[in-house]
């Protein structure tokens, strides 16, 4: 009987020395909890932190950052005075697990000062830049985005007392944001691929009703345009 219990404790002893040479140990409840909080994604600081923890909440859900590929802006946080009342606006572009369209959020503080959502636009990929095409202290977002079927298209929305609007949506090749008229405000220079392998050049500015208006447009034909890498505007 003796024997038989000295074998059982060496054998008891010799398993606990393998368990220890393989690393194998049963986790305890504080060790779980640090292992989650490692698994999770970074927080952000300062208004960025604010501003993904209001859009978090107002989701849901977790909501995954999209950067833009090209364009003036490389982030998905875009602080800026949108709507020109003096005080500042949040732009956050981002896709989630139920939806893999980029989505941009507008969200303005509260009078206790927290970021809130207050408007949603689905569909915004790709590139983004600001524009002041319209009179006054207001800008647009400019946002080049691929529809499902590929084709390449350029939306501009407007942020005005709390609405964010399209003032322009259009298939295009290559766009140009600059005041060409002289007019105080920005043009648009817009460059679409015609159906025979031309193209087409227009010039759009914005009327004193915020409309698109056509100032000028050419064309070259196929066998005058090949492609265009990038479009400039000089003296």
């Amino acid at each position: 009987m003796l024997k038989i219990k000295g074998w059982l404790r060496a054998a008891a002893l010799c398993v606990a020395f393998c368990l220890l040479l393989t690393g194998c140990s049963i986790p305890m409840p504080e060790e779980t909890v640090q292992v989650e909080e490692l698994l999770r994604a970074p927080r952000l600081a300062g208004d960025y932190g604010a501003l993904q923890t209001a859009l978090n909440d107002w989701l849901g859900e977790s909501a995954q950052l999209k950067y833009p590929m090209q364009g003036d802006l490389l982030s998905p946080f875009l602080i800026h005075d949108l709507d020109g009342d003096g005080q500042q606006d949040a732009a956050v572009l981002y896709t989630t697990a139920q939806s893999s369209n980029v989505c941009v959020a507008i969200l303005q503080k509260g009078s206790d000062g927290m970021w809130q959502v207050r408007q949603n636009a689905e569909g915004l990929a790709d590139s983004v830049g600001l524009a002041q095409l319209q009179p006054g202290d207001a800008s647009q977002l400019v946002v080049g985005y691929v529809a499902a079927q590929g084709d390449h298209y350029l939306a501009v929305y407007s942020y005005t007392d709390g609405e964010l609007s399209t003032i322009l949506e259009q298939q295009y090749q290559q766009y140009l944001v600059e005041d060409i008229t002289g007019g105080g405000s920005q043009d648009l220079i817009l460059m679409s691929t015609l159906e025979d392998g031309g193209v087409q050049i227009e010039l759009l500015t914005v009327d004193k009703e915020g409309s698109f208006q056509q100032v000028a447009v050419m064309g070259l034909s196929a066998d005058r345009f090949s492609g265009c890498a990038s479009v400039a505007a000089g003296v």
